[in-house]
């Protein structure tokens, strides 16, 4: 499935598309935030565009975990895409995504005009991709509890059948088999059981 990632801003939006193996977010393009159409609308074209099927929108919360005005225009927008397209929409938090992209085009060699014309899509990128990373390590851990679910019921089977076995060689050690209930070859008594031999001295006499 691929994602669209929504970094929202108050003159530019930066767009980011994920892979279709959901592993990887790279940078789309920017729409404007106003002036240029209703931006739910370009944005539901480039989802189109690029086969989304989920959208997720940055929620710029302050750093204490509160929202301000940021974070209610992003729920704004977010509620537009989804009635320009259908799709799920999740808000994520993006509270350093601008911030580490300003780092990550600091290191690059670009002018500072080129820097401010990537810096959103930049910032969606590392959005979405925050929100792939966080996605795959919850299978990995649903993974392994699977496992080691699995790993435990084996086990417990493996001791009962233990217990099982256990308690049969004891069964048997305390009632061993007699003599006379073993048959002979033939299927008769063996010849110097008790029995025969009374049966022999009665035909002499």
């Amino acid at each position: 499935m691929r994602r669209l990632g929504v970094d929202p801003g108050d003159a530019r939006v930066g767009l980011a598309v994920s892979d279709a193996d959901d592993l990887l977010a790279t940078p789309l393009c920017t729409v404007a935030a106003r002036g240029e159409g209703d931006p739910a609308k370009l944005i539901a074209a480039e989802a189109a565009r690029t086969g989304c099927e989920e959208i997720i929108v940055g929620l710029p919360r302050n750093l204490d975990g509160s929202e301000g005005g940021a974070a209610r225009k992003a729920r704004l927008l977010a509620g537009r895409i989804h009635a320009a397209t259908g799709l799920r929409v999740v808000l994520w938090d993006e509270r350093l995504t601008t911030a580490e992209a300003h780092r990550a085009l600091g290191n690059a060699d670009l002018s500072e005009r080129e820097q401010r014309r990537v810096i959103d899509q930049v910032a969606a990128t590392i959005l979405l991709q925050s929100y792939l990373d966080a996605r795959a390590a919850r299978k990995r851990e649903a993974r392994e509890k699977k496992r080691d679910k699995s790993a435990a019921a084996g086990q417990t089977e493996s001791e009962w059948s233990a217990r099982s076995e256990d308690a049969a060689n004891a069964a048997n050690a305390a009632n061993p088999p007699s003599e006379a209930s073993v048959p002979a070859p033939g299927g008769s008594a063996r010849r110097g059981a008790p029995g025969a031999r009374d049966a022999r001295e009665r035909r002499r006499r």
